[in-house]
Order: C-alpha cells, then sequence, then structure tokens
C-alpha cells in the first residue's frame, strides 16, 4: 500500500504502509523543509505531536471503509520553530490492483491565524461593551439617585412651608397669641393658618349639645381671635364686602402670595401638593417652581387672586 498526499499546489508526496516517504515535492521549501531530508523518513514525525493519533486514526479508517475524510492537523520540520497548519482531504485510489490513499492538503495557517485574531478582537470588544454597559447602568442609578436627593430635598423645603402654616395656626387674628415672636396678624397670617385655627377650635369647643354652627356662631363674636370673613363663609354667608376678591386661571408659575386655591394643586402623576383653599406662601411657590423641573404640575389652576386683582 502506498500514501499518496496532493495540496493544491500540485504538492505530491507519496508514503509507503509505513507511512515512510519516498517522494517529497520540492514545494515543500515553502515549510522550511529539505525534500530531500523527508525523503527516506517516517512522515508522521514530521507532524505535531498532538496530532499524530489523530492524523494515523483518520488513515486507517479510510483504508477501512474506503470513504473520504478530512483532517486538520499542524506540520513542520527543522527546529520546529513555527508550525504550519494544513487540512487535508484523504480518499482512497485503486491503481493495477494496488490500494493508495490520496490526501489533498492546503495550508490554512493564515486564515486560522486571522480567525483567532478575530476571535481576540471579537472578545475584547464584548468585553469593552460589557464594561460600557455597566458603566451606563451604573450612570442611571447615579442620575436616579441625584433626581431622588432633588426632589427628597424640594419635598424637605415643601414641609418646612407646611410647618410654617401650622406654626402659625396658634396666632390669634389680632396678631396676639405664640409665637411672639414672629409680629404676623390679620391678613398677613398665612390662610391655611387661619382655616387650621378654625377648624381645630372647632373640634375642641364642639360637644353633644353644643356643636358645629352653634359654636360657628359664638366664634364669630370673637373677631380678634378668628377671621370673620372665614366664619361667615363656614356658616354659609357672604363675606364682608372688603373680602370679596375676583377669580382666575392662571399659570402655576404665576401663583404669588395671597392667592387662594379653588381647587387641589397636583402632579400628572396625580401627586397631591397643595388642597383647595390653601394659599402659597413666598417660599411654597419657589418650590413649586423647582418641584415643577422634576414633576410637572397640572397647570393652569383656579385661584382667587389677590385683594388688588393681581
Amino acid at each position: 500500500m502506498r500514501l499518496i498526499c496532493e495540496n493544491v499546489i500540485d504538492m505530491i508526496t507519496v508514503l509507503d504502509s509505513n507511512y515512510v516517504c519516498v517522494y517529497a515535492s520540492q514545494s515543500f521549501h515553502q515549510d522550511n523543509v529539505d525534500p530531500g531530508d523527508l525523503t527516506g523518513k517516517e512522515f508522521l514525525s514530521y507532524v505535531h505531536g498532538e496530532d499524530v493519533e489523530k492524523f494515523r486514526r483518520v488513515l486507517d479508517n479510510v483504508s477501512d471503509d474506503y470513504h473520504y475524510r478530512r483532517v486538520r492537523f499542524r506540520f513542520g520540520g527543522g527546529g520546529r520553530a513555527f508550525w504550519r497548519i494544513k487540512e487535508a482531504t484523504i480518499n482512497v485510489l485503486i491503481a493495477d490492483n494496488e490500494s493508495q490513499i490520496m490526501v489533498v492538503m492546503r495550508d490554512t495557517t493564515d486564515s486560522v491565524m486571522h480567525e483567532r485574531e478575530r476571535a481576540a478582537l471579537e472578545k475584547e470588544l464584548q468585553t469593552r461593551n460589557s464594561e460600557l454597559e455597566r458603566t451606563l447602568v451604573e450612570m442611571k442609578e447615579m442620575q436616579k439617585g441625584l433626581v431622588q436627593s432633588e426632589k427628597l430635598a424640594s419635598i424637605g423645603h415643601l414641609v418646612a412651608g407646611v410647618a410654617h402654616i401650622i406654626r402659625l395656626q396658634r396666632k390669634n387674628f389680632d396678631g396676639t397669641g405664640e409665637p411672639v415672636a414672629d409680629p404676623v396678624k390679620g391678613k398677613d397670617i398665612p390662610l391655611g393658618s387661619r382655616i387650621l385655627k378654625i377648624l381645630l377650635d372647632l373640634e375642641m369647643k364642639s360637644t353633644d349639645h353644643f356643636k358645629g354652627r352653634d359654636v360657628l356662631k359664638k366664634m364669630k363674636s370673637m373677631y380678634k381671635v378668628y377671621d370673620p370673613d372665614l366664619i361667615l363663609v363656614l356658616l354659609g354667608g357672604p363675606p364682608s364686602p372688603e373680602a370679596k376678591r375676583p377669580d382666575a386661571t392662571v399659570p402655576v408659575r404665576r401663583l404669588t402670595v395671597g392667592m387662594v386655591l379653588l381647587e387641589d394643586l397636583v402632579t400628572q402623576n396625580g401627586q397631591l401638593l397643595l388642597r383647595r383653599s390653601a394659599t402659597p406662601t413666598e417660599t411654597i411657590c419657589k418650590l413649586l417652581n423647582q418641584w415643577g423641573n422634576l414633576d410637572p404640575i397640572v397647570s393652569p389652576v383656579h385661584v382667587l387672586l389677590n385683594q388688588d386683582g393681581e
């Protein structure tokens, strides 16, 4: 039995049944192998040690079942400083009643190296993309944290404004009462504070036999303690002439101190900011403008204007 190896550039190498080379093509020079050194030596000694058994097994299988096989192996010579990568198609030929094996080889070293380089580049690209995605996620989380911090800061300011209203609800309409250090009186007391004072005292003064309208009538005479116009409104009567005020629909950004909300002030997401009848303070007006930058507020809003119609 003889083994015939032929590559795409007409490189034909003939091996006997013991895989000893009996003829080597001059084209082996391109692999840094002298054809004269190859002749008379076992061909497998030029195959990489890790590929020898694979190469031998393919040759044996082809000889047994007469079906062609393909195999990739590393081939080299000299000091084996660099191994060339070969792909071979192996088949059985019958000539003069003698079985021979033909191996058509082609050098794939460059394409394999390119594949490895491309795979390395793709892996590096995937790594960089993963790092960019991770950085993007971290930046989004940081952005959420900043937005949340701004919202919390705005809520803090808003709560401070509400706390101011609660604090001044103890103030009498004539300016007496606590807090003594705050000289505010009359209509300068926030509307929310004046309303809150009436409602809280109404609850405290009501009993089973004396409540509701009767209590309000009693409170009406206490004009130094309660806003008389608000008492009249709660009794269902008209406010005093000087308290009559025009109403209008204004953008939230144009809310000013002294206006009274005639409807709830809410965000577009449905979050309640101020209830109907609340009156914005200077601090609350500033906070609402800041809040609108974070969470849009339903605008315009129906309000009672100031006494001067503004």
